[in-house]
């Protein structure tokens, strides 16, 4: 009897922390460095966003080549997204010092950031460009 109890209890215990996780929904990670952008996703509308970040991440992770490569926000002048294919989107990178760099993203990356009126999430796949302050 004692062995079906502790294993209702262990049950129970299990689901309620199975319950526990995440934060609240839109909640955003607080990056190191405060970037601001000037976002305008596939739908044509255009938000103003601080505390930009690619998955928490103050820098744009990709693939040059068969490398990959992760490129600072801070040396980052804008991001034109471009074609999605398969679990891919390509983005062209026009760096301050002038270069431009043609890499591969994932499509689902998330991009976090405050607006004036809240929290802002969005995924590669649904951005068109984004202009850095």
């Amino acid at each position: 009897m004692k062995r079906v109890w502790l294993s209702i209890f262990v049950l129970l215990g299990a689901l309620v922390l199975l319950g526990m996780g995440g934060g609240p929904q839109g909640s955003v990670p607080e990056p190191d460095e405060n970037h601001a952008v000037s976002l305008l996703d596939r739908s044509g509308t255009n938000t103003a966003i601080s505390q930009f970040s690619m998955d928490g991440n103050t820098y744009f992770e990709g693939w040059l080549g068969d490398g990959k490569v992760t490129v600072f926000f801070r040396n980052v002048k804008s991001i034109e997204f471009g074609e999605i294919s398969g679990e891919d989107v390509q983005a062209s990178l026009a760096l301050k010092s002038g270069e431009t760099l043609q890499v591969v993203s994932r499509k689902r990356a998330m991009f976090y950031g405050k607006t004036s009126y809240g929290n802002y999430q969005i995924r590669a796949s649904d951005i068109a460009r984004i202009k850095f302050q």
